[in-house]
């Protein structure tokens, strides 16, 4: 999409987008998991345009577009962070008032509340937060997950026409709106995440690291694991210890099912 175009949209209220003619694009415009290069912009090009020229213009047409898709992406799943963070009183001490607790409001609270307290009652929150709340309570209230509205939004925001509808892909492919929404999201969540690792070494996960003994193991949803590590160690020698937490733990069912009435609640509203 054109940039002057897409800030000019952007100054125009939703219900008059109608002026603006709808964008065909490839389901493989960009690269959504890496950077992109001549090859993506020349299989973006109109039949019979091959020139450097035209190249180069295309490439920074999709660099662009890209941009601006992962900057939706990210905000789309800070605010959904935000929202599960309120759900499930995730909190973190005040560094200039005693004993005060406040509540999360943006990504670097997050990063302070898991780099302050990595209790279990805070690895639930955690897992909830970022590996649970977009998508099975997603699926509950909407019947799809965060990343499909996701997508869906930017679709619309943008005037985006695929050639292949995200239902339509074969053998579970995903298009570049969805692999870039991955991206962003796990660039956002990793940084979260390394806050607390050089201060307590915990880190949850949603898949089994290298102690998997079962290659054929199917998670289940309500199942993440959390790994341990001594962060003064040297990498060398340190041992990682990794332990299961699955929708057995009467605590990890309490935590979620205190949490699904009222995040049904605010997702439906």
């Amino acid at each position: 999409m054109c940039v002057s175009r897409w800030r000019r949209y952007r100054k125009c209220p939703p219900h008059v987008d109608s002026f603006l003619a709808a964008v065909q694009w490839k389901h493989n415009r960009f690269n959504g998991a890496g950077a992109n290069n001549k090859a993506t912009a020349m299989r973006n090009l109109p039949p019979g345009t091959n020139s450097d020229v035209a190249t180069l213009k295309m490439l920074s047409a999709i660099d662009e577009d890209k941009r601006i898709v992962a900057r939706l992406c990210t905000q789309r799943c800070v605010a959904l962070w935000l929202d599960a963070a309120q759900v499930c009183k995730l909190t973190y001490a005040c560094t200039y008032k005693t004993n005060t607790q406040l509540p999360c409001q943006s990504p670097h609270d997050l990063g302070v509340a898991w780099r302050q307290c990595a209790s279990p009652e805070n690895c639930k929150r955690m897992a909830f937060i970022f590996n649970y709340y977009g998508t099975e309570l997603y699926r509950r209230a909407w019947g799809t997950t965060h990343q499909e509205v996701t997508t869906s939004h930017i679709t619309e925001t943008m005037n985006i026409v695929m050639d292949v509808g995200p239902a339509d892909m074969l053998g579970g492919q995903r298009n570049c709106l969805q692999q870039q929404y991955s991206t962003s999201a796990n660039t956002r969540k990793n940084n979260i995440w390394r806050s607390g690792a050089g201060q307590h070494g915990v880190r949850v996960n949603i898949e089994q690291g290298t102690t998997r003994t079962k290659p054929n193991y199917k998670r289940p949803k309500e199942t993440f694991f959390i790994s341990r590590h001594d962060p003064l160690m040297p990498r060398e020698t340190r041992e990682t210890v990794e332990e299961k937490v699955s929708n057995q733990c009467r605590r990890w069912v309490a935590c979620v099912n205190a949490c699904v009435p009222l995040t049904l609640q605010n997702l439906q509203q």
